[in-house]
This record gives structure tokens, C-alpha cells and sequence, in this order.
């Protein structure tokens, strides 16, 4: 019987090829198979190989269908070549350097095993009419397929290590003090170059799977990174929103070790269960999300929503129901350094936009807020059908009472989605927060304005994209969460308002965003002093940009980004309506000098005007330069 077998032949030639490196021939072995042609390498290798031998007058007639006694004598000849045998192991090297590698074992992959096992069953009957030992050839390769069985199990077993090295400088230039875009107060510098800040920050992550479902994971870090990041924040203890931009000085950047996750994994009822300094990225924005709150540097470990702690984490799925529980402390992920820590939430409601007359535009300010010392979380998933789902969270933060008496937060939250609506999505989540005394003592404060909500609809049209949503903020919402910024005022409080983002690529190479909010006071709740944000005082920002492909390794990259405010007399130092704004250019460009390393530069001018006096400040302008360098192993 004759029958065209072009698949079975390229799986004779991938198989083949496995086992032994190509020999290259020094003449054509067939007159009809040119050295251009695309079959003429893996043909020459089987001939090589005395897999094919072609015919005695010296054509290989590629063009002829094979029949299957053709091809059962080529995969007896290729099952009669299979090593019987692993590789020897090369000789061990000196203590430090690793030793040679010794020669290559059989070199199959459990696929190719078992391509082999399936041509060997097909053909048994034909290799038998043939004479073959049939028995002889399925225990070699019986034998090998133990041997590359025993060999993954090793290359399992093994530690995986990945890693980062991030590096990065910063020059600031002005006539004055100033803050920037992160809420950092910055000093005078006369030049780019004069006070340079250099910083860095090393990752190394090493995993490695036990027997019996239990697994390791050890991340230590050595950064001055975390020194920059520390600083003053609440109460001097360097740890507002997970780490607040402090302006230190280069002369002042320590260098931090500490160990950044530590934990050992097993698997419990159906679920993992990892216990000792463990990581729980983002649930939702308003419930447990790690603030970003450096405008300039991109680190992504500290970037992606996770907060770290020392404790346990369980995650499960039930059906279709998952559901992770959480409990652990922060006060004891500190660093070499004794002030500084890993991260802390910081829980409860800034009143900004100004906090003091002579410091405009502040970002994050403690007015009562609590630093939480440990938690205890609960979050429950479930989809409904294929286009929906809800969410519920309930997360008690425990910490040392305040001026204000705040000592235990607790919040109370809610979301759903419904997505695949043709090129629609809709979501949405409800938050509640109490705050007391401690767990048990109430305290008496109030509950009635501790809410917040955010909805969202996003829309997608072949490269067209936009979200258009609404945000409601109470002034005594206390959340670990972060939803997001107005200019340098990191989770706004007393806010409401509409926001939209839109983004658009055009021709594969031009990208261009546009994005607008304008939100109101949420209610009358002016602190003393006259500074807050109340009903009749508003706030426009937008945030646009384009980003240009110069080829897939380099972008440019130019935004544009504002905040202007609208200021009723009772909460801007003039008395009178003001209209202070803030705005931001930035020049950037991006390298990607292979896929695991890029290189980034940005220069940024930004400028303040208090018109009207709203903010009590004469304003100012400066400039910054910044370039990082990140590769990822």
C-alpha cells in the first residue's frame, strides 16, 4: 500500500535531529536535492545519518510517494541509532567556577518520546513482516523514555532564580524651593548637575519546589532606593501610603538591606497556604492597592499594588469561587536601617489641597490618619455566567491611636463587573469604612461621610479605547486602597466628580492618550484654618500625550498634564475666590535594548501659579532631568 507521508517523514527528521548534532556534508549526497533547496539540511542529516540511503544511481526522487515498508525499514535504522545510554557528566570544576559540561545526553523532550512510542505502534506490523526485533527496538526505547523522564524530574527540582537591577539618577534645577509632582519639597539648585541623586535597587528571587506540594520563596533586596523613598513621612517613620518621596539628599541615602518576601508554600484543602513574609498584590482600588507616588522613578516592585507583611496568606478555589484570607504585621518588616520600613498603609483621610500656607500643594498630609501595625483580610470572588462577576472584601487594619484617638480601621467593601458586552465593560465598587478607638472601642466617630464609590464603563474599537467614569470620596474615607491623584494630591478626599481617558493608536506607530476630570467637594468639611476642599470649590485636570515608534527598540514620548483649581474664600489664604493651577511637561524617550533590559530619559518643566493667592505662595518653576536603566533576569 502506498500512501504520502510527509508528516511521519518530518517527524523521522525532527526526531532524528534530537539525538545527535547535524553532520554537515562535505559533498551533495543526491544528485536532485540542491544545497538551496529547503528540505536540502534535514535530508543530508538522515542521509548522514544512515537513516535515508537513497537510490544506487545516486538521486534521492524527494518528488516519489514513500511507501510505509519504505519508511518502517528509515525508523527501524533510526530506532536501531538511539543512545542506550545518558551522556557522561563532565569533569568537576574548582570550588567557585561551575565545572565543564560534559557531552549531551539523549536530548529528547517528553513530546518527542512520545512521537517516537506513536510511529513505533504504527509501524510494529511492518518492521515485524520486515524481520525487525520489534521488542528489542520499544525496550531501547522504553529505556530512554525513564531516562529523560528521571531528567525532568531533576530539572524540576531545581531552584529557579530571577532578579532585577534597577538604576537610576536625577538632577533638579530652580530659583527656590518648590515640590514636585510626587509632593517632595525640594531645596534651590542652580544647575542639573550640581547635586546629582544617584540610586538603586537590587532584587534577587530564588523559588524551589519540595516534595509534597510545598515550595520556597526567598527575595532579599539591597537598595538605597527604599532610603530615598523613606524619609519624613508619618510621624518621621518614613511609611505614608507604603513609602513617601522625602526629597533626601544624596549625602543622606543609606544603603538598606532586608529580606523583601521570605516564605515557605504548602498546599492545604485544595488551596495554597504560604506563610512568612508574603505579598498580596491589588484586590481593589478602594480597598488594598500599594499607592505609586513617585512621578519619576519606575520600579516595578513597588508598583504593581502589593503590600508585604510578615504573616499568612491562603488563597482557594471552590468551584468557581475563589477566596483568599489574609492576616499578618507590618511593624516588623523593617530594614538594616531602624527607622525605615518596607511598607505600612497609611489608613484615613487627607485634607489637602493645602495644608499649611507656606506649603502649597502638599501631596499627602497625616491629619488623624493611623499607620497600620497589622491586618486581618478577607476577600471572596465568584463569576455569574460568563459575562460577570462580584466581589466582596471585609479588611480589619490594627495600629497605635493617634491625636485624633483613631487606633483600628475596619472596611467594608463590594464590586462587580460585567464584561464581553460586545466591545463593553462595566464595573464598578462601594466601600465602607469605620474607624474607632480600638478593636472593641468604638470611639464615637462618625460614619455617615466615610464612603466612597467608583464606577467605570470602558469601551474598545479596533485600536480605539476609553474609559468614562465617576468617583465619590467621603472626607473621612480611610482605605488602604489607591484611586488615583489630583496633580501631587495623592488619594484625594472630599472629591467627587466625572473622568475620562481615552487612547488611540494610529498607523502601529503613533499613540496618543487624552484624559479629563473635574471633580467637586464631596461635602462642607473645611478643617480649621480654613484649607480643605467643601461643595463650591472644584478642581479640572487632564493628562494628554502622544508616544511615537521610531522602530521596535525606541519610543519618544511628550505629556502634558494640569490641575487647575477653582477656590471658594473660606478655604484659600486670600479670603477671596481664587484660581492657583499647576502644570507639567515632559520630554521622554525609551530604549528597550533587548527584551529583558531598557533605558529611559525624561525631562520634565514644571511650573506653578497661586493666581489669586490661593495657596498663599508666589509660585514657582523648575526643572527636572531623569534616566534609569532596568534589566529583569
Amino acid at each position: 500500500m502506498r500512501k504520502v507521508l510527509p508528516i511521519l517523514f518530518a517527524s523521522a527528521s525532527m526526531l532524528a535531529a534530537a539525538w545527535s548534532t547535524p553532520v554537515r556534508a562535505q559533498d551533495n549526497p543526491f544528485k536532485d536535492v540542491p544545497t538551496d533547496h529547503w528540505a536540502y539540511q534535514a535530508v543530508t542529516d538522515l542521509q548522514q545519518k544512515g537513516i535515508l540511503l537513497g537510490y544506487p544511481d545516486g538521486y534521492f526522487r524527494g518528488n516519489r510517494t514513500l511507501t510505509r515498508y519504505e519508511f518502517a525499514v528509515a525508523l527501524e535504522r533510526l530506532l536501531k541509532n538511539l543512545p542506550d545510554t545518558a551522556g557522561p557528566a563532565g569533569p568537576q570544576g574548582p570550588a567557585g567556577p561551575t565545572g565543564d559540561a560534559g557531552p549531551a545526553g539523549p536530548g529528547f523532550t517528553p513530546d518527542e518520546i512520545a512521537e517516537l512510542q506513536k510511529l513505533t505502534n504504527e509501524f510494529d506490523p511492518d518492521m515485524q513482516e520486515l524481520g525487525a526485533n520489534v521488542k528489542a527496538l520499544q525496550r531501547r526505547l522504553n529505556n530512554l523514555t525513564r531516562r529523560v523522564n528521571r531528567l525532568a524530574r531533576k530539572v524540576n527540582a531545581l531552584p529557579t532564580i530571577t532578579g532585577s537591577l534597577w538604576t537610576g539618577f536625577r538632577g533638579n534645577m530652580a530659583r527656590g524651593t518648590y515640590r514636585d509632582l510626587s509632593g517632595t519639597l525640594e531645596p534651590r539648585d542652580p544647575s542639573l548637575f550640581n547635586n546629582v541623586t544617584f540610586v538603586h535597587d537590587f532584587h534577587l528571587g530564588i523559588a524551589a519546589k519540595l516534595k509534597d506540594g510545598v515550595h520556597v520563596y526567598i527575595e532579599p533586596v539591597i537598595s538605597n532606593y527604599l532610603s530615598y523613598t523613606a524619609g519624613a513621612g508619618a510621624g518621621g517613620s518614613g511609611i505614608a501610603l507604603g513609602n513617601n518621596i522625602a526629597g533626601t539628599s544624596p549625602s543622606s541615602l543609606k544603603e538598606i538591606g532586608a529580606l523583601y518576601k521570605a516564605y515557605i508554600g504548602v498546599n492545604v484543602l485544595g488551596g495554597k497556604f504560604e506563610m512568612g513574609r508574603v505579598g498580596v498584590g491589588k484586590i481593589t482600588s478602594l480597598t488594598w492597592d500599594r499607592p505609586d507616588i513617585d512621578a519619576y522613578f519606575k520600579v516595578p516592585e513597588y508598583e504593581n499594588g502589593e503590600y508585604v507583611f510578615d504573616g499568612i496568606n491562603y488563597t482557594h478555589k471552590f468551584g468557581s469561587v475563589k477566596s483568599l484570607i489574609m492576616a499578618g504585621s507590618f511593624q516588623t518588616t523593617s530594614t538594616t536601617s531602624s527607622s525605615t520600613y518596607l511598607n505600612a498603609p497609611l489608613v484615613g483621610a487627607a485634607t489637602v489641597p493645602r495644608p499649611a500656607a507656606a506649603d502649597p500643594l502638599l501631596g499627602l498630609a497625616n491629619q488623624g490618619q493611623m499607620v497600620a501595625t497589622q491586618q486581618f483580610g478577607v476577600h471572596l470572588a465568584s463569576p455569574i455566567g460568563h459575562n460577570a462577576s462580584v466581589g466582596v472584601t471585609g479588611i480589619d487594619f490594627g495600629g497605635n491611636p493617634t491625636t485624633a484617638g483613631i487606633g483600628n480601621v475596619y472596611e467594608l467593601g463590594a464590586n462587580a463587573a460585567l464584561r464581553h458586552l460586545g466591545p463593553f465593560a462595566l464595573t464598578g465598587e462601594f466601600v465602607h469604612v469605620v474607624a474607632q478607638h480600638g478593636f472593641n472601642v468604638s470611639g464615637g466617630f462618625a460614619t455617615d461621610d466615610s464612603n466612597a464609590f467608583k464606577v467605570n464603563a470602558a469601551a474598545k474599537f479596533g485600536s480605539f479605547k476609553t474609559n468614562l467614569g465617576y468617583l465619590y470620596i467621603d472626607p473621612r474615607f480611610y482605605s488602604a486602597g489607591y484611586w488615583g491623584n489630583i496633580a501631587n494630591w495623592y488619594n484625594p478626599t472630599n472629591v467627587k466628580g466625572p473622568y475620562i481617558n481615552t487612547h488611540f493608536t494610529a498607523f502601529h506607530s503613533l499613540k496618543m492618550h487624552l484624559g479629563f476630570a473635574y471633580y467637586t467637594g464631596a461635602r462642607n468639611r473645611v478643617m480649621p484654618g480654613g484649607y480643605g476642599f467643601d461643595i463650591g470649590s472644584s478642581v479640572t485636570t487632564t493628562l494628554d500625550g502622544i508616544e511615537y515608534d521610531l522602530s521596535k527598540s525606541v519610543a519618544l514620548k511628550l505629556d502634558y498634564s494640569a490641575a487647575i483649581y477653582n477656590l471658594k474664600g473660606d478655604v484659600s489664604v486670600s479670603g477671596s475666590r481664587a484660581e492657583p493651577f499647576s502644570q507639567n511637561i515632559t520630554l521622554g524617550a525609551g530604549l528597550k535594548l533587548n527584551p529583558q533590559t531598557t533605558l529611559g530619559i525624561a525631562y520634565q518643566l514644571r511650573s506653578v501659579n497661586d493666581v489669586h493667592d490661593g495657596f498663599g505662595s508666589t509660585g514657582y518653576n523648575a526643572n527636572i532631568l531623569t534616566t534609569q536603566l532596568a534589566v529583569h533576569f
